[in-house]
């Protein structure tokens, strides 16, 4: 993505202190993660990172909810996974110096994220092994949360798959406050809206 449509934030890292991850950190690697990076706004729907493109950052979300989704040829999107602060994303893609992403990425809600170049990145994971230990926790939990899903594409029908989205996302009295559409339901558990509409 190019760095002109990214709109700087007047935030800084202390200002997200509260996060897993800058916790019990060292000055030298938190001043060395302030030097790096940058932090920048998404508006709600926009576009991060899109599939197909080249490629030149790292992201971590500090605020807000990002999805990730790839687009099948027909036009249809499956969200592979929603990230909340202390996330990290495009962060393979850099460490093997990838062609291009393989997936898009869109801010759900007001986004604010830590920007790192893809070499500084690297440099910081090289060189620095709290930040690697702490950024390969983050993608191994993410990891265990893909391979769920996938098990659940692999072995429940839609109805099941239904019946599991609503059960994780009510609280304890069985109520939503998710605000989602049928098509927002579809996206994450691998169908089509008219399926969603007719299975519930």
């Amino acid at each position: 993505m190019n760095n002109k449509k990214y709109k700087k934030s007047n935030a800084t890292i202390e200002d997200f202190d509260h996060l897993g991850f800058f916790q019990s950190i060292p000055k030298s690697l938190s001043e060395s993660i302030k030097n790096l990076s940058t932090i920048h706004n998404f508006y709600p729907g926009e576009p991060i990172i899109n599939q197909g493109m080249d490629f030149s950052s790292t992201y971590m979300v500090l605020r807000g909810q990002v999805h990730v989704f790839t687009t099948s040829y027909s036009g249809r999107n499956y969200v592979l996974a929603k990230l909340d602060p202390g996330d990290w994303f495009n962060v393979i893609t850099c460490c093997n110096d990838a062609e291009c992403n393989p997936a898009s990425v869109s801010a759900e809600s007001p986004v604010t994220l830590l920007v790192f170049s893809c070499q500084d990145f690297r440099n910081l994971y090289d060189n620095k092994p709290l930040f690697a230990l702490r950024v390969m926790q983050n993608i191994s939990n993410r990891s265990t949360r893909l391979m769920q899903k996938l098990e659940n594409l692999a072995l429940l029908t839609v109805s099941g798959r239904l019946a599991k989205f609503i059960i994780d996302h009510a609280n304890e009295e069985g109520v939503i406050y998710w605000q989602c559409t049928h098509n927002d339901i579809a996206k994450r558990i691998g169908t089509v809206a008219e399926v969603v509409g007719r299975t519930l």
